[in-house]
């Protein structure tokens, strides 16, 4: 839901992000108390309510999340946090150098 670009590309859809239900801030991404159901909100903007649609929302998680775009994520504070300790862990094992400062 941060990103409408991506849910626009996914969905086959020209709707505007609030038609979507996207936040007008990605910060403001956190306060989407049921994230699964927002997504599924805006699936159902783009197909209706048709009964013979076969697919939902979440037949397109990895559509989205391949055309997700890092630096609109990277405004989520949780998903910063994520980055900052999977960088950590990183390095920890051995996989990540330390970065020179």
């Amino acid at each position: 839901m941060v990103d409408g670009d991506a849910l626009r590309q996914a969905f086959g859809t020209t709707l505007d992000d609030g038609k979507l239900g996207v936040p007008a801030g990605p910060h403001e991404v956190e306060k989407i108390v049921d994230p699964k159901q927002a997504l599924d909100q805006a699936f159902r903007q783009v197909v209706g309510r048709q009964r013979r649609r076969k697919k939902s929302a979440a037949d397109f998680l990895d559509v989205i999340g391949e055309r997700v775009r890092l630096p609109r994520l990277r405004l989520v504070p949780a998903f910063k946090q994520f980055e900052r300790e999977l960088h950590h862990a990183l390095r920890k094992l051995g996989y990540l150098k330390e970065e020179a400062t």
